[in-house]
């Protein structure tokens, strides 16, 4: 049952990942268009180029315990956001559910489904607020925290989606989706040791996860690692998934194949 209720919404996250985290070539943009030709395609080929910084104190408000003072819309969207959220906490790297009065697994996972479908429709605050539902209903119940992190990664709360996709893995250790997840949410907050470790779990648990491989072929490609990229770029090979050609231009010239 659960694997059948997983598999229901499994094609909208990537959906949802592909969108939310397309980004271009970063550093390596002038290089790669001089090596293929000038494309303008060859400078948006990569998704996941580099990692971001840390963010630091500087940093766009990324959680929920930072306001502002000043009146307007930034205040009017944080009381949605905080009242969406209502009855979870973040703050320690996982997330803490303020208890309800029952636990009720049927309500929970038809608020989990209804959360899905607000998602498609692009309701991304009725969204949270329906996952949050969900997780106080049944707080062991994985697949919520998943959705939850998806969504506001989404809505650029990173520090809360770490925290719900943390949770997610924790609760099921099996759960590939929130893995991936977990692992391109690590790297995009710009820690990518521990965003590779973390994806380097996905193919142990799913050696077939083509995805996994190239995001593994391409962080190691940026972290210098030649024969970790060649690894992964011919298991993905192997399973029959097409990587970007502009990619591979890129490896052939800056870790040939003589260092395969």
């Amino acid at each position: 049952m659960l694997s059948k209720r997983r598999s229901r919404i499994a094609a909208g996250c990537v959906v949802a990942i592909l969108l939310a985290v397309s980004y271009k070539l970063g550093t390596d943009q002038g290089h790669a268009a001089n090596t293929i030709q000038g494309s303008r395609e060859s400078q948006q080929v990569l998704a996941f180029s580099a990692p971001a910084p840390a963010p630091g104190l500087g940093s766009a408000q990324r959680s929920t315990g930072e306001t502002s003072t000043t009146p307007g819309p930034t205040n009017y969207k944080q009381a949605r956001f905080a009242a969406a959220i209502a009855g979870l906490r973040f703050e320690t790297g996982v997330v803490e559910v303020e208890p309800v009065d029952e636990y009720d697994i049927e309500f929970a996972w038809a608020r989990f489904e209804e959360a899905s479908a607000l998602v498609d429709l692009g309701l991304a605050l009725q969204a949270i607020a329906a996952y949050r539902d969900s997780i106080q209903r049944a707080p062991d119940l994985a697949d919520p925290y998943n959705g939850l992190g998806m969504i506001l990664r989404l809505q650029n709360k990173m520090n809360e989606a770490l925290a719900a996709l943390r949770t997610a893995v924790r609760l099921d250790p099996n759960f590939i989706d929130a893995q991936f997840n977990l692992a391109i949410t690590l790297w995009m907050t710009g820690e990518p040791t521990e965003a590779t470790r973390q994806m380097q779990q996905v193919v142990q648990l799913q050696p077939d996860h083509a995805l996994a491989h190239e995001r593994l072929a391409i962080w190691s490609y940026y972290s210098g690692q030649a024969d970790d990229a060649w690894q992964h770029v011919r298991a993905a090979q192997a399973l029959n998934h097409a990587l970007p050609p502009q990619f591979i231009a890129l490896m052939e010239t800056k870790m040939p194949r003589a260092s395969r």
